[in-house]
């Protein structure tokens, strides 16, 4: 910077003399200006050189002469240079006493001192100080930029900046936790409503206090850092708060970069679990990639669930699975998530246990009791191939075929293998019309009205589950099982079925599988 000091040793000022204000030739000159009227508050500029002839206020009484002065400190001006001899013989005392109580400088230059000079050196100088400058932001700029292309973190663009400027740099986060803290720093301390700010652009804004210089990082509309920097009363240079200002400005790159890059790898990790489940012309070997992706090994067994929170409005309960399921199973096996709509998720699951299906259906049951509000359908084991759509299907049917056949009290964990004949009508059922294919007498026996038709089809139902056991099928009714013995011989009596032949009794129980699977509205 160009302070009044050099200004004052330049070749167009060797006759000048400093009269007052001594105190200020370290003040940093700005610019340079002529002032021949006294109405200089609406133009003036901080940091502005005053040049004039005192033309203006040449008659000005020495009380007005100091209101002068005082008004020229509230501008925050850097000097105040008087040609004499063209107006004014010499510098007016009350200009003089005005200079020392405002600690601004008062020059005197004499008649042969052209304003031109003057201004062609200081103008000049201030040029080569600004292209310095840019030549300092542009190496500050190229520095940060190679640190950022290296794929360094901001920890490196704090430690260089340390480096550069040689003083304590701290950054600290939303909640002032000192994130990447310095050897030497200093508490946070912020006193926005008596440090003046500078804002530097939409994302920085400077606070510059006695004991420190902090930058507040504006990282998104939510999000902001804080690059603090102690000084413990030592003013800052400016090529200081270049560096400082460029370094702030590449820890907000980096945050946009690295959000990016998660946002990017977010999206190839949701695309690699969808066409692992949805797309069946992925090869063996895209699907051996894609689970590469995911962190998980094509030699490890793999299961399929899917969970929603059962049509509940309760969007928590699905949270609650999440959370729970991830817990539990930690350091067991690894689960990768995948929400396929806001009440319903999807997980692969990689284990290497024997048993895994069982294994992982007894865990659940365990987790996720039917009051939890959480239905689960399970997949059977991927295949060799790595058809994870078929088990995705699996999982799926599972879960919509166990919905349909038990009430949320008695269930709510399906397994796809332990559905039995039940994925064999599901399935066939997507094809054909599964009435056509029940046993005609018993259909003949249904459209009638008999009044205990229901009790006796479900005592029928229970004694072939129970694979025509008299005492088993009347322990699960709570009944005599003389009684299942009177049912069976009416409804043989009714239907004209015959029990005792195994090819009638098994076409007999697929027919009331049939019967419940329609009734379950599948």
């Amino acid at each position: 910077m160009i302070l009044i000091k050099d200004i004052l040793t330049m070749p167009s000022m060797k006759e000048s003399h400093l009269l007052a204000g001594l105190e200020g030739i370290y003040k940093e000159a700005g610019n340079i200006s002529v002032m021949e009227t006294p109405d200089f508050e609406s133009w003036v500029q901080p940091k502005t050189i005053l040049l004039t002839s005192l033309y203006a206020t040449q008659d000005f009484s020495y009380n007005a002469q100091l209101d002068l002065m005082r008004r020229l400190a509230r501008t925050d001006i850097s000097a105040f240079i008087i040609k004499t001899e063209a107006y004014v013989k010499k510098v007016p005392q009350g200009i003089i006493e005005g200079g020392k109580q405002c600690g601004i400088p008062v020059i005197q230059i004499s008649k042969h001192t052209s304003y031109n000079a003057v201004t062609y050196d200081v103008m000049q100088a201030l040029f080569n100080e600004e292209n310095k400058t840019l030549n300092y932001y542009r190496a500050m700029y190229e520095k940060f930029m190679t640190i950022s292309l290296d794929g360094e973190e901001s920890e490196s663009i704090i430690q260089s900046l340390q480096d550069i400027i040689n003083r304590p740099v701290t950054l600290y986060d939303d909640s002032e936790n000192a994130v990447i803290p310095s050897q030497h720093s200093v508490p946070f301390q912020l006193d926005t409503d008596t440090v003046r700010a500078e804002s530097l652009n939409d994302y920085l804004m400077a606070y510059d206090s006695p004991k420190a210089y902090t930058m507040i990082i504006r990282l998104d509309e939510l999000k902001k850092m804080y690059l603090f920097v102690s000084t413990q009363k030592q003013n800052l240079t400016n090529n200081e708060k270049i560096a400082i200002h460029v370094a702030a400005s590449f820890i907000k790159l980096n945050y946009v970069k690295n959000l990016t890059i998660k946002e990017k790898r977010q999206q190839k990790y949701l695309q690699s679990i969808e066409g692992l489940l949805h797309h069946t012309g992925l090869s063996f070997h895209e699907r051996e990639s894609r689970l590469a992706f995911l962190g998980m090994s094509s030699q490890k067994k793999f299961l399929v669930i899917i969970a929603d929170n059962n049509s509940s409005s309760d969007s928590k309960a699905l949270h609650h699975f999440d959370d729970r399921l991830t817990l539990h199973l930690y350091g067991k096996v690894k689960l990768i998530k995948f929400r396929i709509q806001e009440n319903r998720i999807a997980v692969i699951i990689e284990g290497s246990a024997r048993d895994m299906e069982k294994d992982l259906y007894h865990r659940l049951t365990t987790l996720f009791t039917p009051d939890f509000g959480i239905c689960v359908g399970i997949s059977e084991l991927v295949d060799p191939a790595l058809n994870f759509p078929k088990a995705y299907t699996q999982a799926d049917d599972a879960l919509e075929m166990g919905k349909h056949l038990y009430t949320e009290q008695e269930k709510n964990i399906f397994s796809h293998m332990e559905l039995g004949i039940h994925r064999t009508l599901y399935n066939l059922q997507k094809k054909i019309a599964l009435e056509s294919y029940m046993n005609p007498k018993l259909k003949k026996w249904l459209d009638t009205d008999h009044s205990n038709k229901d009790e006796m089809l479900t005592t029928l139902m229970v004694f072939l589950d129970e694979k025509q056991h008299y005492k088993n099928t009347a322990d699960k009714l709570h009944i005599h099982w003389k009684t299942v013995k009177n049912r069976m011989l009416k409804i043989e009596e009714l239907t004209g079925i015959h029990l005792n032949n195994p090819e009638e009794a098994l076409d007999i129980h697929v027919s009331l599988k049939i019967l419940g699977f329609k009734k379950a509205g599948l």
